[in-house]
């Protein structure tokens, strides 16, 4: 007690014990060291890079309880400007919400709400039981079972309104994983089966894919000419469209031909905002709702795949947009 909290203790060998040598009024609540509580403030620190996260608050009022009896206090105000965190396109969520679904997922009662498909025109309401509460790419998104439908959905929980918790509660099926689930996302969105996606990358792309960890299942083949192979296993191609996009020329498509005819598709698009010689034009392409031009299996003119041009590279306009950082908001 007197080397790791500090007290004002001393032995007595007449008594054979210890015994205070000045008055105290309170022990200390929390034995932590200076490295834990560093990694304290900054978990505080990402939980408040959040908007409507309602634990930093909560964080706030626990790291004032226990900062008085750490052994080397450090300032918050340091940490702040010492280590920081930053996003691009935060979604802006609720803090209401926020609570309210937390709670659900963590008591298991069903809730229901309005919600908008980004396609539909309206909201919508839905019955959900709330599995998982996770963040992908910076937003928040709730997993569960919707009744009615009988299928696992995701919800962005920036776009849910008028949410009610009800007072019917439920068991989460020992078969549901989140982290099964993820796995088998590129971002949220799963399907049924499972498509292997290979991506060749070039120049500097091929330097930045081989330092990251794009997901579980990747492989990475380092090429003789400094190209490298990614395999991937995805359910669901559609958000890799917007990621490959923007990489521009130095990435070619090699399978499968879904993946390469929705990204020859969203480049004429692309292209065409940007044909006129006096600028881009202010009209939007002509597309149908919710679906892209010439998609395979959306009912249009069959699209040819993305076809290597010279030197190697992709079909792929001259003139590109950077969609790297659009494209982990496709929910």
């Amino acid at each position: 007690m007197r080397d790791r909290l500090q007290l004002p203790i001393d032995y007595d060998p007449g008594h054979r014990g210890y015994y205070y040598t000045q008055s105290v009024t309170a022990l200390p609540t929390v034995q932590m060291s200076h490295e834990e509580l560093i990694s304290l403030l900054v978990a505080r620190q990402a939980l408040a890079h959040y908007e409507g996260c309602p634990w930093a608050p909560r964080m706030d009022e626990l790291i004032r309880k226990i900062s008085p009896d750490a052994p080397e206090p450090v300032p918050s105000e340091h940490i702040s400007t010492a280590i920081s965190f930053h996003t691009t396109g935060l979604p802006k969520v609720d803090r209401h919400v926020f609570r309210q679904v937390c709670d659900a997922v963590l008591q298991q009662r069903e809730i229901r709400f309005r919600y908008r498909e980004y396609e539909e025109t309206r909201a919508d309401q839905r019955t959900l039981r709330p599995y998982h509460l996770g963040c992908v790419n910076g937003a928040w998104h709730v997993i569960g079972l919707v009744l009615g439908r009988d299928r696992i959905r995701v919800y962005g929980l920036e776009r849910i309104h008028d949410l009610e918790v009800m007072n019917v509660r439920f068991a989460t099926p020992a078969t549901f994983s989140p982290r099964d689930y993820f796995d088998r996302a590129f971002g949220i969105l799963v399907e049924e089966g499972l498509r292997e996606v290979v991506l060749r990358f070039r120049g500097r792309a091929a330097w930045e894919v081989r330092q990251r960890m794009w997901h579980p299942t990747q492989r990475i083949t380092s090429l003789g000419n400094e190209d490298v192979e990614l395999r991937l296993l995805v359910s669901c191609v559609r958000e890799l469209v917007g990621w490959v996009m923007g990489w521009g020329e130095q990435v070619t498509v090699l399978a499968p031909d879904e993946l390469s005819g929705q990204i020859s598709a969203r480049a004429r698009e692309v292209a065409s905002l940007y044909a006129s010689p006096s600028g881009p034009s202010l009209s939007l392409p002509a597309k149908r709702r919710g679906r892209q031009i010439g998609v395979p299996g959306c009912g249009t003119a069959p699209t040819r795949p993305l076809q290597p041009c010279k030197r190697g590279r992709s079909a792929l306009p001259s003139r590109w947009l950077d969609f790297r950082r659009l494209s982990h908001g496709i929910r």
